[in-house]
């Protein structure tokens, strides 16, 4: 993950580590929302402990046409929608 600075000074408050996401868990649905507003590229998901690969496994995108930040999750393969009991789970930087 890159580091934040700002203002001069390296901020830890807005590093978030294992993170549940919110969405429907049924083998089905592709779709999760991040609680936060994050930046993009510090983006990490998880999928019961197994790393996945931005752009390939998933992809996160904004709800507003042209935001700076992302808060939204979506899988790019249907084998990896998660089942009911999975733990998906993500780190990011929250966007100020």
């Amino acid at each position: 993950m890159p580091i934040c600075i700002i203002g001069g000074q390296f901020d830890l408050n807005r590093f978030k580590y294992q993170i549940d996401l919110t969405g429907t868990k049924d083998g089905v649905n592709l779709e999760f929302v991040i609680p936060d507003n994050c930046v993009p590229n510090t983006i990490q998901a998880y999928l019961n402990g197994q790393r996945l690969d931005k752009d390939i496994d998933y992809e996160t995108y904004d709800i507003g046409a042209g935001s700076a930040y992302h808060n939204r999750l979506r899988f790019l393969i249907a084998e990896y929608a998660p089942q009911s009991g999975d733990l998906l789970t993500t780190d990011y930087v929250i966007y100020i």
